[in-house]
């Protein structure tokens, strides 16, 4: 009875003991699960922390890069006598056309066009055109060396052109279409960065580059770049 006895008490103790090393086992995993959980939300929170700063940080070196552009801003004047620039990219109605019919993705339209009095031949120039509501325009710079005096055009190969046709915006360079814009806001700037050798072009009212061209720069050192515009868009002017 005794020998019984003091087996069983063994034999309940360790059952005890079972119980209770099971139950601290399942506590520990309960606390590793819930320090996993923790450590997972605080990666999620800080990657999303990263993320929201790094959107902040793209947005203040944007801003700091046009407000930079800006500070070169100089007055655009145009001379009245009305010059023609031919078109390469698609989506251009030509100015003898149909307005409401598009050209072809590869046919050069004739779009009248005013040219700067005052052009750049070194440094930063930045100026800003008022678009307005406008489905159709076209603004960029061109190089000196293509203007013809007696014909009065400007060929495709000398500028550098934003337009916007059937309520789309277009780049000259590659005939690439723009990223479809909300156009509510009505000035385009423009930076004519001889230093670099591109001209940038920017939504003034968003701060926000809408393309980056890299210019052909000639070997002649005394060629020089002059800012165009729609004669449509003269009336816009302030």
């Amino acid at each position: 009875m005794v020998l019984i006895s003091t087996v069983f008490s063994k034999l309940r103790s360790n059952h005890k003991k079972t119980v209770s090393s099971v139950k601290a086992k399942m506590k520990m995993e309960e606390e590793k699960n819930l320090l996993k959980s923790m450590l997972e939300e605080e990666k999620t929170k800080n990657r999303a922390a990263k993320s929201k700063l790094k959107k902040r940080f793209g947005r203040l070196k944007a801003e700091l890069d046009f407000w930079e552009a800006r500070s070169h801003k100089v007055r655009l004047t145009v001379n009245p006598d009305c010059r023609v620039v031919e078109l390469q990219v698609p989506g251009v109605p030509a100015v003898e056309g149909q307005a409401s019919e598009p050209a072809g993705p590869s046919a050069p339209s004739a779009v009248p066009v005013l040219v700067g009095k005052e052009g750049f031949a070194a440094g930063k120039h930045y100026w800003e055109v008022e678009v307005g509501q406008q489905q159709g325009w076209v603004l960029g710079v061109v190089r000196e060396k293509g203007r013809q005096e007696e014909e009065g055009t400007l060929p495709g190969q000398d500028y550098w052109a934003l337009h916007r046709s059937q309520g789309e915006i277009f780049s000259s360079e590659g005939d690439r279409r723009i990223e479809k814009l909300q156009m509510s806001n009505s000035m385009i700037g423009v930076l004519l960065d001889l230093e670099e050798g591109q001209v940038n072009f920017y939504e003034a009212e968003r701060m926000r580059v809408m393309v980056r061209m890299p210019l052909r720069l000639g070997k002649e050192p005394a060629e020089r770049f002059y800012p165009f515009l729609s004669k449509s868009l003269l009336s816009t002017q302030s």
